[in-house]
């Protein structure tokens, strides 16, 4: 393993364009056909890398290869800095579940992997225990807790038990 490039893509699997666009979604409040802001990445133990693209309120799923998979749009009326921020999978064998923290929203959303599905969401906007400012970072250890990191006036990292499903 030296680190050398392998390959990139941008959204869809198509060649990225750089080419500056104003505004990112469409008027119905369409994905753009572009990533708009990379801001998340995770690679499951079936060999899928999932991609948050923070204000095209999307996830992308892609082969190693760049091949696109399939996408799920999360509260795609969301302005401002979008609704996907990044992604923790669960540590069971199959990764059942996909955590997505919304730092606009101020909430995780729960998916099923396997479809994408929307399943749950949890915490408000809030500085109680429980609510978020601005959930910006997130990770899973190894016995299913679910650790959330918060950036902007937040500035602390809660601790939650994820039990069964949701």
């Amino acid at each position: 393993d030296t680190g050398g490039y392998l390959r990139h893509w941008g959204a869809y699997g198509e060649p990225p364009d750089d080419e500056y666009r104003s505004g990112d979604r469409g008027p119905d409040y369409s994905p753009p056909e572009q990533f708009s802001t990379v801001h998340g990445l995770v690679g499951s133990s079936d060999g899928l890398i999932y991609v948050a693209d923070r204000r095209g309120n999307r996830i992308q799923v892609f082969r190693q290869s760049g091949e696109f998979v399939t996408e799920k749009v999360v509260a795609p009326s969301t302005l401002s800095s979008g609704s996907a921020f990044v992604i923790a999978l669960s540590p069971d064998a199959e990764q059942e579940w996909l955590y997505l923290a919304d730092g606009t929203n101020h909430t995780v959303w729960t998916l099923r992997r396997s479809d994408l599905e929307i399943m749950d969401n949890f915490g408000r906007g809030g500085r109680q225990l429980g609510q978020f400012l601005r959930p910006h970072g997130m990770g899973i250890d190894s016995e299913g807790n679910l650790y959330v990191g918060e950036a902007s006036t937040g500035r602390r990292v809660q601790k939650f038990a994820l039990q069964g499903n949701p």
